[in-house]
Order: structure tokens, then sequence, then C-alpha cells
């Protein structure tokens, strides 16, 4: 992920791991470090993404629904919803209240390789749950061929 200047913010990496079939990630955000895995072999959308002390789980609001997420610490619950507009697609990350806190939107129509992130408000303190956000968005190409 590039920011407006072009400086790299963000990766997402395979771990490379022996036998491991795509089921752990590294991902950097800010210069900060974590790992992504599956939470259980069977079921391919459920993800733990962890950093230091604290762990986030992701997965569908819908068993097999992929189009929304659920994204919590425990404490903290956020949902990851995906659009389907007319100019494309757009990812849209809102809190319990239902208040926009940040979207995505594909640059190229329905291109899933470019997007764009819009902050609605200040995500610092929650830069974990927008690692969460930015590896949905990543995944949306497997969420397509699902549709």
């Amino acid at each position: 992920m590039y920011d407006t200047l072009d400086h790299e913010t963000a990766t997402l990496e395979y771990a490379g791991l022996p036998s491991d079939a795509f089921r752990s990630w590294n991902f950097r955000l800010q210069d900060r470090p974590g790992s992504v895995k599956l939470r259980w072999r069977e079921n391919p959308n459920e993800w733990d993404l962890r950093r230091d002390q604290h762990l986030l789980s992701i997965k569908p609001v819908w068993p097999g629904q992929l189009d929304e997420w659920l994204i919590s610490d425990g404490n903290k619950f956020f949902h990851l919803k995906l659009r389907k507009e007319y100019e494309g697609l757009r990812w849209e990350l809102v809190n319990t209240s239902n208040d926009l806190l940040a979207y995505v939107i594909n640059d190229y129509g329905y291109d899933p390789r470019d997007w764009s992130f819009y902050y609605e408000t200040d995500l610092n303190n929650d830069d974990l749950c927008m690692a969460a956000f930015f590896i949905i968005v990543q995944y949306t190409p497997v969420i397509l061929k699902r549709y």
C-alpha cells in the first residue's frame, strides 16, 4: 500500500512456511510488523491478526457470505461492508454505531488490484483494525470469484 506521495506504508506477504498452504501471512503497517493466520483449517474465512500482545479476529458476519466482515479485539467491534456501485467496488469500515470511519474504492471500475483509501476519522489508535481492513480488501479477488 502506498500513500499519496508513493511511499510504501504497508505490505502483505506470504510467510512461506512449509506445508502451510497459504494459511500464514506477514504484514507491516507503518513500520510495525505483524502476522495473520487462518484460525481453522476447515474454514478459510476466519483469521487471527497478531501484533505484539494484541489479537484481532476477522470473520464474516454470516457464514459463507463474504461481503460483510466483523473485526474485533473482544472489546471493540467494527464492520467492514462491501458495496457494489455503478462506478465500482467500495469497502466501508463502520463502528457499532454505524459511523463511517474509513472507506476504500477501487481505482478502475471493478478491477480489484488498485484501491484508494479515505479516512473519515483519525484511526491512529486503531491501526491494527486498519491492517485487518487492508487484508480483507486484498482478499477481494477471492471474494469476487465466489459471487
